[in-house]
């Protein structure tokens, strides 16, 4: 593995399917092995259900959930 991202998320479902075109557009070319850890910060939303369907679709991908938000110095 070469790099590892990890992607705090809250409320972004209709944002999540276009973000993840774009970072395997943007790593197609590096050659590298990657991975990208999708982490939902307690949206109200179906932001749960569209990373598993993401990740359904990327095998590189795998989305995580909290059950309530954390922010970002918990």
């Amino acid at each position: 593995m070469d790099l590892s991202m990890v992607i705090p998320v809250k409320e972004e479902s209709e944002t999540l399917p276009e973000l993840m075109k774009e970072i395997v557009e943007a790593m197609a070319p590096t050659g590298f092995e990657y991975e990208v850890i999708v982490i939902d910060d307690g949206s109200r939303d179906n932001t749960l259900e569209v990373l598993e369907n993401l990740s359904t679709e990327y095998s590189f991908m795998r989305g995580y959930r909290f059950q309530f938000n954390c922010g970002k110095a918990a």
